[in-house]
């Protein structure tokens, strides 16, 4: 995963106390890097709850949110294409 490129900076992820935002240029690369980063947790006896999981896509091309079926570790992952998504 290459993540994401700000100016002559690259990113792969972002951590907030609890919170770990991963970054990736394509969803077909998010999947992979997300059961490994489960891997790697499970190593030091740590759980990713994911019914809790979200995956934002930003950026001009917008996938079809109808069709796209983004599933990690046998969990269907809520996917938001805006992040007043997340505002009830």
């Amino acid at each position: 995963m290459n993540g994401v490129v700000f100016g002559q900076d690259a990113y792969t992820d972002l951590d907030f106390a609890d919170d770990i935002f991963l970054l990736a240029e394509l969803l077909s690369l998010l999947i992979p890097v997300l059961e490994a980063f489960a891997e790697e947790a499970a190593a030091i006896r740590l759980e990713v709850n994911w019914d809790q999981t979200k995956v934002q896509v930003l950026g001009t091309q917008q996938p079809d949110t109808e069709t796209l079926d983004l599933q990690c570790m046998g969990t269907r992952l809520q996917l938001l294409t805006n992040l007043f998504t997340l505002v009830h």
